[in-house]
């Protein structure tokens, strides 16, 4: 744990069933100086989730939604639910459950595999194909008003820093990169 010498520090007493312990925490000027960055990207990640469900609304899609229907009809090869969870970061189960509430809305179907019954492919449904090409023009839309932003000067070097905080973080949370790349070359190869 790091000390944080001439620094205003919060003691904070610590009772567990192994004992008394004392922890040192940064007082919150500095908690906020050091998590600046994690915190920014943070929101601007949120941010702009919202922006585009707020665009979306119109079409009854959230973000997550959108993204599961435009990874389909770009798909080269057929998509797995466990394949969409690689591709979204999410787990399984998230992805589940945005399957259902798009199958409930006669956006996607499912079909089960003829040789293996176990493996379901997701297939949009003339509905699905439909809304997704709006979904595409909305979030295009979008990305055309946030694009000046990296076209400005040291733009590409924002955008590589973005980069590597998605690597990092995708280490941490334990994302297998051979499975995400074999789902990333399934949509986009």
């Amino acid at each position: 744990m790091p000390h944080y010498p001439d620094r205003k520090v919060i003691k904070l007493e610590l009772k567990a069933d192994l004992g008394t312990g004392t922890m040192e925490l940064p007082a919150k000027d500095v908690f906020q100086a050091e998590t600046l960055v994690l915190t920014t990207i943070s929101d601007a990640g949120n941010i702009t989730q919202r922006a585009l469900d707020k665009r979306l609304g119109p079409l009854k899609l959230s973000l997550p939604q959108q993204r599961i229907l435009v990874l389909v009809y770009y798909a080269s090869e057929s998509l797995t639910p466990s394949l969409l969870a690689w591709l979204l970061l999410q787990e399984r189960h998230s992805v589940s459950g945005l399957l259902n509430r798009l199958e409930d809305h006669d956006l996607i179907s499912r079909r089960r595999d003829g040789q293996d019954r176990r493996v379901i492919w997701v297939e949009l449904t003339p509905k699905g194909r439909e809304i997704v090409e709006e979904a595409i023009d909305v979030v295009l839309d979008v990305a055309r008003e946030l694009r000046p932003i990296f076209d400005a000067p040291n733009g590409q070097v924002a955008l590589d820093l973005l980069l590597e905080v998605q690597n990092r973080g995708s280490r941490i949370v334990g994302i297998r990169e051979e499975l995400r790349q074999e789902a990333l070359r399934r949509v986009w190869a």
